[in-house]
């Protein structure tokens, strides 16, 4: 029981912040090690190790690692220590060299899950040994090797590494004695466990690739249609007019305020600050239209032949003026909403942001601002505070993916210059080029 709870109390806890991937990756790593045997022996007294390794990525999954371990385990006692009379445990030390595989199951997260097995060759050297095992290094046992770990990265070059290890031997004699008790399999073969940390230096990065930026079919120059929908619009103008039996005036549309719908829509489009696929809508606000039209209908001025051409062509144009912003690099950049009281940066944006590290890495010569607000919920400083993290947070992001820190600076504006009365359009951070 005590040996199932040992395994059942190690939890491994996976991030939701982004990380950038790459392949044909290499990188060294050492770190410390706390093993323990499972055998014969019971009562251990001083378990340690130091280990070092190289690695492979060949993609953002598949990695393999060569690694060399120095363990050293004691005891303070036997089974039936005091009818052979051996009450101090053996000690065995040992170098193991193991090659092992390595899947990491959560490639887009900055903390990766990851599951291996392999292969180890071990020289051990026992003293204390329990007859008939005698006091002697061997050469040439080996062990199974079955592996769960997770990896944090800190920035581009540097991760650490947290690993549990469970390593059945292919002896009965590493723990230095021969006894009925085995590993956690069963049997009399031993087994021994290792719990690992460790950091990890990426001396070649290899090649950005794009798993986890934009998927296919999203775009971001914001040609495609904003997916309005007339029809929509045109019910609830009717039924307006219909409930408050204005009289429409055949061929005209005298009440229609196209400067409202046109500031509207710019909100509209600046505040969502997503990616636009082809057919959806960028967040034009129908509550807003409707009470538009309720407060015009009260006053007497609106009819039934409200211009949708012209709605049209001032959607097209903004759309026109963004894609010619992102042509010449000044509007491409993209920024994100929070959630309530959070600075961190939603899952769903992280193809964003992924793509304006790009612009960013593509024009040298860009400098930015990155600028922060909140709601206007909450205290003056305490506004200013949360806004200056989500700034903060968002250039720690493109730092990580290799824009240079001095590109950016960040601006904590608070609750100052909301975009809309929606809130959730307001707990934002945008961009602002520095010339």
């Amino acid at each position: 029981m005590r040996k199932l709870f040992l395994l059942l109390s190690i939890v491994l806890i996976s991030s939701i912040t982004f990380s950038q991937t790459y392949k044909d990756a290499w990188s060294i790593g050492f770190g410390i090690s706390s093993p323990r045997i499972f055998g014969d022996v019971y009562s251990e007294n001083f378990n340690f190790g130091v280990h070092a390794f190289v690695q492979k990525d060949f993609d953002e999954t598949n990695s393999f690692r060569i690694k060399l371990d120095y363990l050293k385990m004691t005891s303070n006692a036997v089974l039936n220590a005091v009818a052979i009379g051996k009450p101090n445990g053996p000690t065995n030390k040992s170098s193991v060299l193991a090659l092992d595989y390595l899947n990491t199951i959560t490639p887009c997260k900055q903390l990766k899950l990851y599951f291996g097995t392999g292969i180890s060759l071990i020289y051990f050297s026992l003293t204390d040994a329990v007859p008939p095992v005698a006091n002697k290094s061997e050469f040439g046992e080996i062990s199974i090797n079955f592996i769960a770990g997770t990896r944090y990265s800190i920035n581009k070059e540097w991760d650490l590494r947290g690993e549990f290890g469970l390593h059945q031997l292919s002896t009965d004699r590493f723990d230095g004695m021969f006894g009925p008790n085995g590993g956690l399999f069963g049997g009399t073969l031993d087994t021994y466990i290792s719990s690992e940390i460790s950091a990890m230096y990426y001396f070649d990065r290899g090649t950005e690739i794009k798993i986890c930026d934009a998927p296919d079919g999203i775009t971001r120059n914001n040609t495609t249609s904003v997916g309005v929908d007339y029809n929509k619009i045109q019910d609830m103008i009717q039924k307006a007019v219909a409930s408050k039996e204005v009289p429409v005036v055949a061929g005209t549309s005298v009440g229609v305020d196209y400067n409202k719908i046109q500031d509207m829509i710019q909100k509209a489009v600046a505040s969502k600050e997503v990616p636009v696929v082809s057919g959806t809508s960028v967040g034009v606000d129908y509550n807003k239209i409707q009470d538009m039209i309720q407060k015009a209908v009260a006053s007497n001025k609106v009819t039934a032949d409200v211009d949708y051409k012209k709605i049209d062509d001032l959607m097209s144009a903004k759309l026109d003026q963004l894609h010619r912003d992102s042509s010449n690099g000044t509007r491409a950049l993209v920024g994100i909403n929070f959630d309530v009281n959070n600075a961190e940066i939603k899952p769903e944006y992280y193809a964003v942001l992924a793509q304006d590290a790009s612009i960013l890495l593509s024009n040298a010569s860009l400098n930015i601002e990155i600028q922060g607000f909140t709601d206007k919920d909450g205290s003056k400083k305490s506004n200013s505070i949360l806004s200056e993290r989500r700034a903060k947070n968002v250039k720690n992001y493109l730092v990580s993916k290799g824009v240079s820190p001095s590109r950016i600076s960040i601006k904590a504006l608070g609750a100052a210059h909301p975009i809309s009365e929606n809130k959730s359009y307001n707990r934002r951070i945008e961009f602002v080029i520095v010339k």
